[in-house]
């Protein structure tokens, strides 16, 4: 699965490599653009590699993705899974702003309670903030049972204050984060292709070294 996914993003056009400026400001040798992920085709088969991670986890009841990139996964991801694995998971995703009128809420898709067991969906986890946000969201919305976060990338990258973002919120909040793969395994998968040129090679050494896990 994890070979079979970073071809996927080579072949998306969603894995890069070269000289890229990071939201946090580092200069960073690769890049996963998530933005590349628009199309049927892509986010078909996105939605595979997430159907097949969150059927890991057993008792899932609904999938939830963050406004506003998490919408499509989570609406792609339970069709898979109904594709795939012919599980019925019902898929629901924040308003980001809550309505008053009509149906209300700050909730679209199935209404959940305590019963439910959530999964969240999202591409990447830079800091804890947004999961905080999705977690706060959650609990004012039914307070259902998170059972996990799955993610398409682990950077594997020490956040500004030099934590450690996915084991920060691990720790917090007692949810697992679940990577379908992490920059490593890209980074090994690239060189056994060959991918790697020595000035680039040298490149994301030192990128590591100076901001890895």
């Amino acid at each position: 699965m994890k070979n079979e996914f970073i071809d996927f993003l080579l072949a998306s056009g969603s894995l890069l490599t070269g000289d890229f400026i990071t939201k946090s400001g580092r200069h960073s040798p690769y890049f996963i653009n998530t933005g590349m992920f628009y199309s049927g085709a892509n986010i078909s088969l996105l939605a595979d590699f997430y159907a097949q991670k969150i059927n890991e986890v057993q008792g899932v009841t609904a999938v939830f993705g963050p406004a506003y990139k998490g919408v499509p996964l989570c609406v792609s991801a339970v069709m898979a899974l109904y594709r795939n694995y012919q599980k019925n998971i019902s898929w629901v995703f924040n308003r980001k702003e809550t309505k008053d009128h009509g149906e209300g809420g700050g909730l679209i898709g199935k209404k959940l309670d305590a019963t439910d067991r959530v999964i969240i969906v999202d591409d990447v986890i830079t800091s804890g903030l947004s999961i905080g946000e999705s977690l706060a969201t959650l609990k004012a919305c039914g307070a259902p049972q998170i059972c996990g976060i799955v993610i398409a990338v682990d950077r594997r990258e020490r956040s500004s204050d030099g934590g450690n973002p996915l084991a920060v919120i691990e720790d917090k909040y007692k949810i697992p984060v679940l990577p379908i793969v992490n920059i490593n395994e890209i980074i090994s998968h690239l060189e056994k292709k060959n991918m790697l040129d020595e000035k680039l090679r040298e490149s994301i050494r030192i990128y590591r070294e100076t901001y890895g896990i």
